[in-house]
This record gives C-alpha cells, sequence and structure tokens, in this order.
C-alpha cells in the first residue's frame, strides 16, 4: 500500500502538485479483484510548483483524488 502511495503522491509531483496534507485520512483504500487501489484525496490545499502545467493553474481543475493502479508499479519495476 504503501508503494501506490508514493506512486500517486510521485505522479502528482510529476504533474506539478504538491498535496501538502498527506495524512492516513487522505488514503483511501478500494477493494478490488487484486487486494486493494489505494486513491489519495483532498487537493484541497494543495500547491502548484514551479513548471507547473498551465492546466493545473485553475484550481477548479486539480483533481479530487489520484488513483493509482497496482499494474503501473508492477510495470515500473519491469522497467527498472
Amino acid at each position: 500500500m504503501l508503494e501506490q502511495v508514493c506512486a500517486a503522491v510521485g505522479e502528482a509531483h510529476r504533474l506539478g502538485i504538491l498535496h501538502r496534507d498527506l495524512k492516513p485520512e487522505n488514503i483511501h483504500l478500494q477493494p478490488d479483484a487484486r487486494g486493494y487501489r489505494v486513491r489519495v484525496l483532498d487537493f484541497g490545499i494543495a500547491k502548484l510548483m514551479h513548471g507547473a502545467p498551465e492546466f493545473a493553474a485553475d484550481p477548479s481543475s486539480r483533481p479530487a483524488a489520484l488513483d493509482v493502479d497496482p499494474s503501473w508499479l508492477q510495470a515500473s519495476r519491469a522497467g527498472s
């Protein structure tokens, strides 16, 4: 699960978004066929990092949650 949380936060950073309120209450575990899928929630006080894409400048376009598909983690391990 921690690996999925890190992947979600990493994806947010790749998009130029800094969460700023990461805590257990903002991590949701959603059961699926492979166990659990992690969702990082509540980007309400997120900040845009330097060099963030233009679409992210509009606060209404910020994600409410970031999903991580466990297959992404397997694919990233295979490439490393």
